[in-house]
């Protein structure tokens, strides 16, 4: 067991040898019970027979089998960051003074320094998630955009297998965000942004490009499959219930722009530039429409 810093309980981090329920009902604060007793004292516990101990006030529990437990504070340089319960020892007899001091000697090492290793590991990946990942939508940002697209340009040079890439952009976002303020602009992007991972695929790799432009990798995928892909998301965010209903008469729609490597791009930067060339059409073509960049004619945008 370990303590949950957001709310102080001690709860179950891993178990074996009893139903995985009580991983999730099982809870403790610092004091209460055993485990929650060890955790404040610190202090381990051998309890041979549970029914003859004057220091449990407890009657034996109808799921352990014998009378006999352990429970050993976990320890790390001295402060306490858990505790590890056995009961039910495999020969069924009474747990000895030899197992608490060997329990004591992992519970202050080996398995302190792996516990502490597996929550650095755990911060140092939520940290990377936070410094790829836009805070609002849940997305991936564009910093991490313009990396993948990177290791895709050269994959596909490698291997010869296509990739396509979308740009996406919120029609006349402004105007809500003016009419029904800035709250409801962030939740039309949380709506968005759920639709757009509800209709790719786990490979593709969405991400919010800024403001209330979108882009979408679709790896491994000829520009035809990906312009499908696009029609349905461009579909789903027209018709997307809650937007609908809080959005009336009009519900946001999206433009959309598509490119693939390496027909309409030499470069990463190339193909960008081309995809939102194509989205630059949907918007001129009358918006809520998917645009497939094509080489030969294609009007250039004011920026390009």
């Amino acid at each position: 067991m370990m303590l949950d810093e957001s709310n102080k309980e001690l709860s179950v981090r891993a178990m074996k040898g009893m139903h995985k329920t009580l991983q999730e009902i099982f809870r403790v604060r610092p004091g209460e019970g055993i485990a929650g007793q060890v955790y404040q004292s610190g202090n381990p516990l051998l309890v041979k027979n549970l029914a003859q101990d004057p220091r449990i006030l407890q009657k034996p529990k109808p799921r352990y089998k014998t009378s006999s437990f352990i429970s050993v504070p976990l320890k790390l340089r001295d402060q306490t960051i858990g505790v590890i319960n056995l009961a039910d020892k495999i020969t069924g007899q009474a747990f000895s003074e030899q197992d608490l001091q060997l329990m004591v000697a992992l519970g202050g090492g080996g398995i302190s320094i792996a516990i502490e290793r597996s929550q650095l590991h755990e911060k140092i990946e939520a940290l990377k998630k936070i410094s790829i990942t836009d805070p609002l939508t849940d997305l991936l940002n564009r910093r991490y955009f313009q990396g993948r697209m990177l290791e895709e340009v050269e994959r596909t040079r490698r291997h010869q297998i296509p990739f396509s890439l979308v740009i996406m952009d919120i029609d006349d976002f402004k105007t809500f965000n003016d009419a029904y303020g800035h709250p409801e602009g962030d939740e039309i992007l949380r709506r968005v942004s759920r639709v757009i991972r509800k209709h790719i695929r786990a490979i593709d790799v969405a991400s919010r490009y800024g403001g209330e432009e979108f882009t979408i990798i679709f790896p491994q995928t000829q520009k035809e499959d990906a312009r499908i892909i696009a029609e349905r998301l461009c579909k789903g965010i027209e018709t997307e219930e809650v937007l609908q209903k809080k959005f009336q008469p009009s519900s946001p729609t999206v433009s959309i722009g598509l490119a693939s490597f390496p027909d309409d791009g030499e470069t990463a930067e190339e193909l960008v530039r081309n995809a939102d060339r194509a989205l630059y059409q949907a918007k001129v073509q009358g918006k809520n429409r998917v645009v497939v960049f094509n080489q030969d004619p294609f009007p250039k945008t004011p920026f390009s």
